[in-house]
């Protein structure tokens, strides 16, 4: 970690792939920030399936209960895409919990990123 410090990163996001909730919920249960290391960062498992890149098993749509499970104080950041079925069903959830939405594995356009 100190070797971060000696390329100026002064802190970063561990990032998570898709995973169950079960595996989500222990990874950001056991975490616990050092040096640098700033939030965790969860890439999935609310993204388009035709821009996963990995196994499709574990992407699927986000519900209230399921962030409720997975999100504590270090989630930071959370990639999703806006396309996904019930997506801004979550966004002021996450607003109210300070947690940066970025969009990504999507395959939606303009007019969808602004709609919120």
């Amino acid at each position: 970690m100190e070797l971060n410090f000696s390329h100026g990163v002064t802190r970063f996001y561990p990032t998570t792939v898709s995973a169950s909730i079960e595996q989500l919920k222990k990874i950001t249960s056991k975490f616990q920030p050092i040096l640098s290391i700033a939030g965790i960062h969860l890439e999935g498992p609310y993204i388009n399936k035709a821009k996963k890149g990995q196994n499709e098993e574990y992407i699927y749509p986000p519900k209230i209960k399921d962030l409720k499970a997975i999100i504590n104080d270090y989630v930071k950041l959370i990639t999703m895409a806006p396309e996904i079925e019930k997506f801004f069903d979550c966004v002021e959830y996450l607003k109210r919990k300070d947690i940066i939405i970025s969009l990504g594995h999507s395959n939606g356009n303009y007019e969808l990123f602004k709609k919120h």
